[in-house]
């Protein structure tokens, strides 16, 4: 998987949520969704095993389909405009508690296009937030990058103003046209 920093996908979550807000065709426009919302991160769903729509049993002994499942990552449920959301984390939490021990997910998200609920089955923690503010909680995701889900905070600003100047050295040096080391050296993350 490329490695992203996390200015990088947070402006991969603006143009995320700019692009589907007023969404509210589930149907439609599910598996598109969650496709680029993998996409924000740089994963790419096939390679990494990520599957829409796949078949499971339920507690109940029924079968029930997942909207997207990426073994030992996520569990995505979509729902069109307006539907409870508690209702729909219910329902993945069942596909959840059906899995065996190598399929469990990380994470169960549920989303209506316009609300993200996001229960982290590791840490147990369980917030919900509008589309708008998805590139504020991006690193809440930080488990799709197979790091440890933990609080980040926020960049300390010094280092942020060092790493601005580290970039703006090294477009000043590639306009230059130098080609030594300074600029092998990478910027992301």
């Amino acid at each position: 998987m490329p490695h992203l920093g996390w200015n990088e996908i947070q402006n991969r979550a603006r143009v995320f949520a700019s692009k589907w807000a007023g969404e509210t065709y589930e149907r439609g426009e599910s598996q598109t969704f969650w496709g680029e919302f993998l996409g924000i991160y740089g994963v790419d769903r096939r390679r990494q095993g990520a599957l829409f729509e796949y078949s499971t049993k339920k507690l109940d002994g029924t079968r029930g389909f997942v909207d997207l499942f990426w073994p030992g990552k996520l569990v995505a449920e979509q729902k069109s405009a307006g539907r409870n959301l508690v209702n729909v984390e219910q329902q993945a939490s069942e596909y959840v508690l059906a899995m065996s021990d190598d399929e469990l997910p990380q994470a169960i998200v549920v989303s209506d296009f316009a609300t993200f609920r996001l229960f982290n089955l590791l840490t147990k923690e369980n917030m919900e937030f509008n589309l708008s503010d998805l590139p504020k909680h991006v690193q809440a995701f930080g488990f799709l990058l197979e790091q440890t889900t933990r609080h980040l905070a926020e960049e300390d600003p010094v280092n942020r103003k060092a790493a601005e100047s580290l970039a703006e050295l090294h477009n000043e040096l590639e306009r230059g046209r130098y080609v030594g080391g300074i600029l092998n050296f990478s910027l992301s993350g």
